[in-house]
């Protein structure tokens, strides 16, 4: 069962990824469409919400993790208790810059602010 926590968490985080790509690819079109660069700047805002949501996710699966190697430890001859609630507590702060995360949307967000430059010299204006 805590197997299958961990499965759907690193799951939801590998959605966070997609949900965030299809919504910045969105605002990218948005504003090569308008010929407004500042506009690839909004992307900036999902892009950052999604770094929050997808690192609390990572903070509970390694929590999960955690409790999964501790079941894992136990002695079988006696019955486990099936308690399905993490035992230890993870840090947010180290989830948020994991590899995972901070690589991943850091290079999402200079890649959003490279686009806006090199729109915005293309155009001759940002605004």
């Amino acid at each position: 069962m805590v197997h299958l926590v961990v499965a759907r968490l690193a799951s939801a985080g590998s959605t966070q990824k997609t949900f965030c790509v299809t919504i910045s690819t969105a605002v990218f079109g948005l504003a090569a469409t308008l010929q407004r660069p500042i506009i690839c700047l909004v992307a900036l805002f999902p892009i950052t919400m999604f770094a929050l949501i997808d690192a609390q996710y990572l903070r509970l699966e390694r929590s999960f993790r955690r409790h999964f190697e501790e079941l894992r430890m136990q002695e079988w001859s006696i019955v486990p208790t099936f308690d399905m609630k993490p035992s230890a507590k993870t840090d947010y702060k180290s989830a948020l810059l994991s590899w995972s995360i901070a690589l991943f949307y850091g290079a999402l967000s200079v890649a959003a602010l490279c686009i806006t430059a090199t729109m915005g010299f293309a155009h001759g204006r940002f605004f």
